[in-house]
């Protein structure tokens, strides 16, 4: 993929929100680390447990898909961004940034910032939800790639399902009444918005990335719009085995597609997304006898979404630092490995699924002390992972300030 220039944004709306998901996953394994926070036995109503669950959830995912979102939407559909998109960009970062900073100090101390935690949550709504026009507007002007535009739409209206339900129940927990029905819940919230919306986000964006970082053939169409189809109809229902067939085929074909005409020798961000792809079919296997209870939403977070996420960032993010510091002249630009190393970022990915398979363990019933040690791994896995994309920014500026700087220096 050569991206057209002029599909390009200024970074200043992408780097807000990925900064933000790069520090709150730190924060989040601090927070599980701490003693009196992680407890198997009192999993929902802890304030400190339940803002390391946002900080994951909203702070590193939904914030990581929002700030690559406002590229990749122009990227992959191949259209020019729509009138006004760096200042709806700007608006909407604005919104969810300040929204889900309030939201996060009103669930940690509920007594005395409980107001400023309903201002944000509806700040943060609100942000989403016109992010979400803006998507929608532009995944409609596009043409071609329809199944990974099928993926995106699914996922924004899972998003904006997911959104409502949060402020119906958490409007219910404040003393209003509304009639729910009685397979919705707190669960049925969080699935929507970490499966539908994280998930749809993620498997649409990389099942069209992945086998092009990978020279592999991408996914054939209709198995993946099967899949996709199958993914948000359980969702949406509230069907755990309808969703769980439609994980299982979206795994099955995104791992074939990379099977295919691989490179030898695979890339460290491609093998961490792949594993992440093998987990979420074991957890297609759980969710059939589970269904979308704490212990399946903790092992999606931490063996499948996180990993995931990781490597399609540890190719995503050098490919837009390629595509914006060396525009015009990508062939002398530094590969993503050379960026990024390969040993470190395989270490840091297994950190991560450590540590999500240690808190997972505490929900099953393991001793807490097997939680707090898992996340301590993933406080080093994520500090590595900051560490990596630092010294990846940073060796593709010098690569940037060398080959400017030697001419200016020999005409003088």
């Amino acid at each position: 993929m050569r991206p057209d220039p002029q599909t390009l944004i200024p970074p200043r709306v992408v780097i807000p929100p990925v900064a933000v998901a790069l520090v709150a996953e730190p924060l989040a394994w601090l927070l599980l680390a701490w003693p009196g926070v992680l407890d198997g036995a009192a999993w929902y109503g802890r304030s400190g447990l339940l803002v390391a669950v946002h900080l994951i959830t909203v702070g590193t995912l939904m914030m990581a898909i929002v700030g690559l979102g406002w590229q990749l939407v122009p990227v992959v559909t191949a259209q020019t961004p729509p009138p006004g998109w760096t200042r709806l960009a700007a608006v909407c970062d604005a919104l969810i940034l300040g929204g889900g900073a309030g939201l996060m100090l009103g669930l940690g101390w509920p007594q005395a910032l409980g107001v400023l935690g309903a201002v944000g949550g509806a700040g943060l709504i609100f942000g989403l939800c016109l992010r979400a026009v803006g998507v929608l507007w532009a995944l409609s002007r596009a043409k071609g790639r329809r199944v990974t535009r099928l993926w995106l739409l699914f996922a924004e209206l899972s998003g904006l399902a997911g959104l409502t339900l949060g402020a119906l129940l958490y409007s219910g927990r404040a003393g209003f009444w509304f009639v729910l029905p009685p397979m919705v819940g707190i669960a049925h919230h969080a699935a929507l918005l970490l499966l539908g919306w994280v998930g749809g986000w993620m498997l649409g964006l990389g099942g069209l990335l992945l086998p092009m970082f990978s020279l592999s053939a991408e996914p054939r169409p209709w198995p993946w719009a099967l899949a996709a189809t199958a993914w948000f109809v359980g969702l949406a229902l509230g069907v755990p085995a309808v969703w769980a067939i439609g994980a299982a085929l979206a795994a099955l074909t995104l791992l074939l597609s990379l099977s295919r005409r691989a490179r030898r020798g695979v890339d460290p961000g491609v093998w961490g997304a792949a594993l992440g792809l093998v987990a979420l079919i074991g957890l297609a296997v759980v969710s059939l006898g589970w269904g979308p209870r704490p212990e399946a939403v903790a092992l999606a977070l931490g063996l499948w979404a996180l990993p995931f996420l990781r490597g399609v960032a540890l190719k995503i993010l050098p490919f837009l630092l390629e595509v914006h510091l060396f525009v015009g002249q990508l062939q002398r630009a530094p590969t993503a490995k050379a960026l990024t190393g390969e040993r470190l970022p395989r270490l840091s990915m297994a950190l991560s699924m450590l540590a999500g398979l240690g808190v997972s363990l505490v929900l099953l019933g393991a001793p807490v002390a097997v939680g707090r040690i898992g996340a301590v791994l993933g406080l080093l896995g994520a500090a590595l992972h900051i560490v990596l994309l630092t010294r990846a920014a940073a060796r593709g500026w010098l690569a940037v300030v060398k080959r400017r700087a030697l001419p200016g220096l020999e005409a003088t």
